[in-house]
């Protein structure tokens, strides 16, 4: 039984080996700055310190929304006129029942 089990075991392992070296492994390039996003992740050690971290990025991300859409506002491309014809559209995906 035991040199079945050791057969078996022979066969799935070469099957496994076969499998991934088909596998194209290609190089996964990072910009510098998800570079130093990793490295600064990296000293993050707590719930809190990882908290904190969403929290700044919610932060950051919600500022750049704020300029974008303050800049569309003075050029005239975004006026009250539009956001009273946006006013209760929903633009979610519709889902099949």
């Amino acid at each position: 039984m035991q040199a079945h089990v050791t057969r078996l075991i022979s066969v799935c392992a070469y099957a496994l080996i076969k499998s991934l070296n088909a596998i194209k492994m290609e190089a996964i390039t990072f910009t510098p700055a998800q570079v130093q996003v990793f490295n600064m992740v990296s000293h993050i050690k707590t719930s809190m310190g990882l908290e904190k971290l969403r929290e700044q990025l919610a932060a950051f991300y919600a500022k750049q929304i704020d300029d974008e859409m303050d800049a569309l506002w003075e050029s005239g491309q975004f006026d009250e006129k539009r956001l009273q014809e946006l006013r209760g559209s929903h633009f979610r995906t519709p889902y099949n029942k």
